[in-house]
């Protein structure tokens, strides 16, 4: 049978090749191929690739205060001695209006060595007792206005210093939480160096606070912060808090100022909560058991300033007034080495050359 003939098939004509769309770049560092991330770029493009490679485990962990969004690990629950806070403690200031009683204690014991024979203090003295009770944020009109709220005399007995402090503290707990939400890490931060402690140094240098490198990196493991970048305010303000349960001290360096104090010799026997009490004659000696020969000079300093409050008020000091004066010398040193340095850092990037270190150390 034959077979109709085949149709010859049609020729298609070629589609030319539709481009395929790119995927919009999520980073700066998705437009070039192959480009090297620096500082901060660099760190949160490993942090997307991590959380992309793991999954996310939901967190058991009950709600703190600092909120549902924390995720940080908790920090040591340890306290270096008596009326010493612990850096949970520590937070209340930062996240609570509520006043715990030993803050109470801790006010009262800077209070009753500056206060006059009517237990009462001046405006004036605000300030210092402000910064001895590890505030950030002091400044002698800002302590002014605020007074001015809580009486209209010009003296404050221990209620209204009460008043003004909690005043005072839901301040610097507004200003901290603004000022740090709105912080940016460097972008110009240095690849050569570690990218937390740069965080830290860029928080606290508002602060004036001078602190070592050793010094942060042991605060940190008592945050709970060892392995965290402290690139975001929960961070930075849980290394407050440290550092405050520290005053600016390692944990090593507290061993020695514990070892220091028992040397000294006992005042009358205390069964208060402040503990042991020494001699307030005793707290050069204890100092310089701390500091050494090469403290004398900031040390004469620290205890002349005092002089009449020593003279008035002639009660014991407990470990924890020792340790804030402790932490007064230390800032005094570092502020010093701090101001040669800053002359010797011509660039202000933080860093001065291996050969400036000669230069540093010699007016020292």
């Amino acid at each position: 049978v034959p077979q109709p003939p085949s149709t010859p098939a049609q020729p298609v004509p070629a589609q030319p090749a539709q481009p395929t769309p790119a995927a919009p770049a999520t980073e700066a560092s998705d437009a070039v191929e192959g480009l090297q991330l620096m500082g901060p770029l660099r760190h949160k493009a490993e942090k997307a690739e991590k959380i992309e490679r793991n999954e996310t485990v939901p967190s058991n962990k009950p709600v703190g205060k600092e909120g549902p969004s924390c995720d940080l690990p908790e920090p040591i629950k340890w306290r270096a001695g008596p009326l010493v806070p612990s850096v949970d403690d520590c937070l209340d200031r930062y996240y609570t209006d509520l006043v715990p009683a030993e803050d109470v204690q801790r006010m009262r014991v800077i209070f009753s060595r500056f206060s006059n024979s009517n237990f009462e203090i001046t405006k004036e003295e605000l300030p210092e007792l402000l910064g001895r009770l590890c505030f950030f944020l002091v400044t002698a009109e800002k302590c002014n206005q605020i007074a001015k709220e809580s009486t209209q005399f010009e003296a404050l007995d221990f209620n209204d210093f009460q008043d003004f402090y909690e005043r005072y503290a839901h301040y610097e707990r507004q200003n901290l939480h603004g000022r740090l939400k709105r912080w940016r890490p460097n972008p110009y931060a240095r690849e050569d160096a570690d990218f937390a402690l740069q965080n830290i140094r860029q928080t606290m240098r508002p602060f004036s606070v001078v602190s070592t490198s050793n010094t942060m990196n042991d605060i940190r493991e008592v945050a709970g912060l060892k392995r965290h970048d402290c690139d975001h305010a929960l961070a930075l303000i849980r290394f407050l808090a440290a550092y405050r349960s520290c005053e600016g001290f390692t944990v090593a360096e507290l061993e020695k100022l514990t070892e220091a104090f028992h040397h000294c010799e006992s005042d009358v026997v205390n069964l208060g909560p402040e503990g042991r009490l020494i001699r307030s004659t005793e707290l050069a000696r204890g100092l310089l058991r701390f500091g050494g020969l090469y403290c004398i000079d900031h040390l004469q300093a620290l205890i002349h300033n005092q002089s009449r409050h020593f003279a008035e008020k002639t009660h014991g000091i407990c470990f924890y007034e020792f340790l804030v004066n402790a932490r007064q010398l230390r800032q005094m040193e570092l502020s010093e080495v701090a101001g040669y340095f800053n002359s010797l850092d011509t660039d202000k990037d933080g860093f001065i050359w291996g050969q400036d270190l000669q230069a540093l150390c010699k007016p020292l």
